[in-house]
């Protein structure tokens, strides 16, 4: 899989990937970059001096494996590197995760629910020259329904743990026809110590996927707001 985002504020990401199955499980490997344009210096007085760049980038290895027919794992090991002009910072963190469904059963939940769970970015902190700082620790939730065979339904919370803000997400996906599937979604900061808004974002994100044998492709357009736009471009196959 690989996609590319142009995000706010002349930044980009990047993402590619590749999964391969397994009889113990699937593992994975991905880079992950995100860059912006060259930012203009400054010294202590406000003066302009030569402009510089700035990016993160992680390297990770995954793997996942069924526990039973509904529940999986999985989990995240990531090699990270951060630079600001000649300055670099170095380490490591994990990611675990977990996903019940509940296709192949009857109980409490109906059929054609998913619930995951996960926790984001574990790991020590990181340097620059001598100043440390925490990775983004972040736990999430999300659940799925399958409403009928080409219509679904999702949420999501993500709570960042330093941070003390939560961002809540739906969406929802239909499939017209075969190949085509429609999504839109909305997503809402809510955080601070207060516990109230400090983000309104602008309208209603939305896209477009089309699926032709084994390849894909999307497209997802999503409002921040004052911030800008952000679109997002990916393609995935499948060998």
């Amino acid at each position: 899989i690989g996609q590319h985002t142009e995000w706010i504020g002349d930044m980009r990401h990047d993402f590619v990937a590749v999964a391969m199955p397994t009889s113990k499980g699937t593992v994975g490997a991905s880079i992950v970059y995100l860059s912006q344009s060259r930012i203009e210096g400054r010294d202590e007085d406000r003066r302009k001096t030569s402009s510089f760049t700035a990016y993160d980038a992680a390297a990770t290895i995954s793997y996942s494996m069924s526990l039973n027919r509904d529940l999986k794992f999985g989990s995240n090991v990531k090699i990270i590197e951060q630079k600001i002009a000649d300055e670099t910072a170095m380490g490591m963190g994990m990611d675990l995760g977990i996903l019940y469904n509940t296709e192949s059963v009857f109980g409490m939940l109906p059929q054609g629910m998913s619930l995951g769970m996960t926790v984001q970015n574990l790991g020590p902190q990181m340097r620059f020259i001598s100043e440390g700082y925490n990775l983004p620790l972040t736990a999430c939730m999300g659940i799925g329904y399958k409403v009928c065979d080409f219509a679904g339904l999702a949420m999501d919370i993500k709570r960042k743990i330093y941070e003390k803000k939560t961002e809540i997400s739906f969406g929802t996906e239909y499939n017209p026809v075969i190949p085509m599937s429609l999504r839109v979604g909305y997503m809402k900061y809510i955080g601070g110590e207060s516990g109230i808004s400090v983000s309104e974002l602008k309208g209603i994100g939305g896209g477009v996927g089309f699926k032709v044998l084994n390849f894909s492709t999307d497209y997802a357009f999503t409002p921040y707001g004052d911030l800008g736009n952000a679109h997002l471009i990916s393609f995935s196959s499948k060998f």
